[in-house]
């Protein structure tokens, strides 16, 4: 770890790298707003000293090192330090004062601890690497020293704020800095053993005047502990007893529970062990070679229990899980002797549809609701204030938190005008389509509709063809009646695809043909049958969901079937790809509702992906952009997740504005190195992106603004270093004169972060208790020097609404905080494929959905674990080069040429 400690006088060339804030904003109309933050007072002449432990043998497992460091604190050399000593479980230690005590230097506080037992050496060395000092912290926040540290800062008084919560037995922590109740009264039952917790996340940040401490509600799927039989029940519904167990759904189960770790008691002892996966043979199916007496002999698992331990199984049908072990030998188990531990979660890509629809609905608080949780629950629960018996450990250090969250100055931006083919509105949030046309018609000539439907148990529920042709009638006439130049579809007859949908979900992606292969080939040969008649469009429709309920007076609700997601990404695939044909999907259970507003809604996608336009805002609202002279870029890059096999590629898109209006933005789309975040063929996608603007505008752009999405503080100064070096390079070979050489501006847009707002006035708020849409806030809880503003341009329909966070990280137009707030606020309204007000400014959203889209063409390895057949590598541990050298020729095999010549120049993507 750096020294901590930054020189007095520091070169005045080591400024901050980013543009200063050049004002405040003053448009729009003024109110006051509650954040979720909290002043923090700190002890003006309190240093805090900082300590790194290292480990002698070297230990990177989680649960070990937290082990270790649990040992650490109650070691005897810490015994009186404990008040004054914060420890974060796996690196550093923070204290109040040198822990030799007398210490002057770094050097003579640095010591051994030594842990060793009679089975195994650990050594720890204790070695000082940083002092945090008050006046130098207080210069930063106060506007005097720009070219301070800060993160060392918020990263010592962060391990201070989560000692509470770390050391409590009734509280999980997840990553530092989210913390989840484990008590009765916080919990949701979710389907398959899971249960949805709420918790809460801190973290200090500084601003203007001092620091502050962000308090969030978050929410986690956790395992639910307990004996492991009952989890086994519970996966399946609870619905097993004695009898089969079954066995042809382990290997899914294998991979929900691998990980997991368990409590083994035997003869009054308990160990703690891990799940490496859950086997297909029952106790007395399981085999080992035991040593007796020097004779060997095999002994199966449920006779070995029974002469080890007198332990007379009663769940024989349920299968042996296989432990992790050091040992040659696995150690296979039964499950009833096994007990889940407490405070697990359960990661993302382990959830079905089910789970996080419950989760959604566990997250859904009111703005009201959501901050009293976090005042009157959140507040006592992390230590930050006294409650009950409870000691506020924070005096200890000096720190005192309010109790109040703060409240800030924020200004309501006023709604652009939208302008259609036959009228203007002056819209809220949102609006709808009714006796409207699109400012620009597109023209489609040859379009087809392409049902997949379903071949298996549930093939007697099938679409009628009369409803079917019925649907379709109306659909072209609503699309007549929105400006659409809509010839009839192409011949009577319409195009099938017939495939099992139950049978798309656990089938190999590697070896012989499955279903999966099927429903790729059979969509492939569809359409490019489609592609040769001429036809440059189809209206997909899928049978994936089902409206199911409604008995007994209720409404029945539409059950996504699991399997759209492989069915989506192949239709787009065989679509984008293969044949070259423009795709828009709908469900059969919404679209033959013949429900106008619905149709409406994929007619405006028919229009935008056959290049029309459906909606523009007035260039006169559009500040520095209105001389139409400016290329708007966005640009996002998405990573494999756990479910993906080892090394599989990233995926990068840009996307560019082409027209004066800034409503068409065609894109460029790589692969590129797994788990890489800056874009690494950015220059040639930028040598596209501007080459295509000449071709439309015969000229080149003056000024290029690049949103940036996906990108975390930390790597902020990484876009400057590289992608903003690349961006240039791409002017010199683009094919525009000698010497060309605009305006760059660059702006990262913050999604993942924990800033909520409240209305204080209810003139500013909506009928979900949210600030009323286009709320800016760029005072308060934003950054001391550099240009960030947060902006919520949207109406929040569920819950409590996150606004945007956005940073400057280079500005060579020169935007003053009205010019550049308003722009982006308008421009939310310009997002194609809705009637509203969207959260983030449309560039930046495009390129999300862009990586997205590039995500399907590579899905057998995206999501590798959901092809049960698939022995590849996946889930966590790194690759090896060898992986992602293989793993990218796969990706490549698949990729091929990429996008189609047919729809490279389109909005193919949204």
């Amino acid at each position: 770890m750096r020294d901590l400690r930054i020189a007095k006088n520091p070169d005045p060339a080591n400024i901050r790298p980013f543009p200063p804030r050049p004002d405040f904003g003053t448009t729009g109309e003024s109110t006051w707003v509650r954040a979720n933050y909290f002043r923090v007072t700190l002890p003006p002449e309190q240093i805090l000293y900082l300590y790194e432990v290292t480990t002698e043998p070297e230990v990177k497992v989680r649960g070990q090192l937290a082990a270790i460091f649990k040992q650490l604190a109650e070691h005897i050399n810490y015994a009186d330090k404990g008040q004054y000593m914060a420890l974060d479980g796996m690196k550093m230690i923070v204290s109040t004062k040198p822990l030799v005590p007398g210490a002057k230097t770094r050097e003579s506080d640095t010591h051994i601890i030594d842990l060793s037992g009679e089975k195994k050496k650990q050594i720890l060395k204790v070695t000082r690497v940083g002092e945090i000092f008050p006046d130098e912290l207080h210069a930063f926040v106060s506007g005097d020293r720009p070219n301070y540290d800060v993160q060392g800062a918020t990263q010592a008084l962060n391990i201070i704020l989560g000692k509470f919560a770390r050391e409590s037995s009734g509280i999980a922590g997840i990553g530092g800095n989210r913390w989840f109740l484990l008590g009765d009264g916080h919990s949701k039952s979710l389907p398959n053993g899971l249960e949805g917790r709420k918790g809460f996340f801190s973290s200090m940040r500084p601003t203007v005047g001092g620091m502050l401490v962000n308090v969030n509600v978050c929410t986690k799927a956790f395992y639910k502990s307990g004996a492991l039989p009952d989890v086994l029940s519970n996966y399946f519904g609870g619905r097993l007893g004695q009898g089969r167990f079954p066995m042809e759904k382990v290997r899914a189960l294998s991979g929900f529970l691998r990980g997991v770790r368990v409590a083994w008691t035997r003869l009054g002892k308990t160990t703690i062990h891990v799940i490496e996966k859950v086997t297909d043979r029952t106790p007395s199916q399981t085999f080992f070679t035991v040593n007796d007496a020097g004779v060997e002999r095999k002994e199966n698992v449920e006779d070995w229990f029974f002469n080890a331990y007198k332990v007379r199984l009663r769940h024989k049908e349920y299968p042996c899980i296989r432990l992790l072990s050091q040992k040659a030998n696995a150690m296979d188990i039964p499950a009833e002797v096994l007990a889940v531990l407490p405070g697990q979660p359960c990661h993302d890509s382990k959830l079905t549809g089910e789970h996080v629809s419950a989760m959604i609905q566990l997250a859904c608080w009111n703005p009201p609701e959501n901050g009293d949780l976090i005042t009157e629950t959140g507040l006592p629960s992390l230590g930050f204030m006294e409650a009950g018996s409870r000691k506020d450990y924070l005096k200890d250090f000096g720190i005192e938190i309010s109790k109040k969250m703060l409240v800030i100055p924020a200004r309501v931006l006023r709604c652009p005008r939208i302008t259609y083919a036959n009228k203007q509105l002056e819209p809220g949030p949102s609006w709808n389509l009714r006796d409207v046309s699109f400012a620009k018609s597109a023209k489609v000539n040859a379009w087809t509709v392409l049902v997949v439907r379903d071949g298996g148990s549930r093939s007697h529920q099938n679409i009628p063809e009369q409803a079917l042709q019925h649907s379709v009638a109306g659909f072209t006439d609503m699309c007549r009646t929105s400006g659409l130049k809509m010839q009839n579809v192409v011949g009577s007859a319409v195009e099938y695809v017939t495939i099992n949908y139950d049978g798309l979900l656990g089938q190999s992606f590697e070896g012989g043909e499955s279903e999966m292969d099927r429903l790729n080939r059979d969509l492939e040969n569809a359409m490019k049958k489609i592609a040769g008649k001429g036809i440059e469009f189809a209206l997909v429709i899928l049978d994936s969901v089902r409206m199911e309920g409604g008995g007994g007076g209720g409404r029945p609700k539409a059950k996504q079937h699991p399997c759209f997601g492989p069915l989506y990404s192949s239709v787009k695939y065989a679509g984008d790809v293969k044949a070259g044909v423009g795709t828009v999907c709908c469900q059969w259970a919404k679209f033959s509702n013949n429900d106008k507003q619905y149709w409406a809604n994929v007619a405006l996608k028919f229009n935008f992906k056959m290049g029309g336009t459906n909606h523009n805002v007035s260039p006169d609202q559009l500040g520095v952009l209105a001389d139409g002279k400016t290329m708007l870029v966005g640009c996002d890059v998405t990573h494999p997740s756990p479910k993906s096999r080892r090394g599989t590629p990233s995926v990068a898109g840009v996307v560019a504005s082409i027209d004066p209006l800034y409503t068409v933005y065609p894109s460029s789309l790589r692969l590129q190195e797994h788990r890489i975040e800056l874009i690494t063929e950015l220059t040639e996608m930028m040598v596209e992106r501007l080459e295509h603007w000449n071709r439309v505008n015969k000229s080149f752009p003056t000024k290029i603004m690049v949103y940036r999405d996906g990108v975390s503080e930390g790597e902020f100064q990484k876009i400057l270093d590289v992608e903003l070096h690349k961006i240039k390079m791409a002017f010199s070979q683009c094919g525009a004169p000698t010497g060309y050489n605009p305006k760059v501006t660059i702006i990262v847009v913050g999604k993942r972060h924990h800033t909520r707002f409240y209305p204080t006035d209810p003139k500013y708020t909506d009928e979900n208790g949210n600030p009323s849409n286009g709320t800016v806030v760029d005072r308060g809880v934003t950054a001391v020097y550099d240009f960030d503003f947060f902006l919520q341009a949207h109406k929040g329909i569920k819950g409590t609404a996150r606004p945007a966070h956005y940073s400057v990280l280079h500005d060579e137009i020169g935007f003053t905080s009205n010019a550049l707030q308003e722009l982006t606020h308008n421009l939310c309204y310009l997002f194609a494929r809705a009637t509203k007000s969207v959260s983030i400014v449309p560039p930046a959203y495009y390129a999300d959905v862009l990586c997205e889209r590039g995500r399907c063409y590579i899905n057998g390895l995206m999501n590798a674990t959901d092809y049960a057949g698939s022995s590849s590598g996946h889930g966590k541990g790194k690759a090896s080069d060898e992986e992602k050298d293989e793993t990218m020729r796969m990706a490549r095999r698949l990729w091929g040429e990429g996008i189609h010549p047919n729809l490279r120049e389109t909005m193919f993507y949204l």
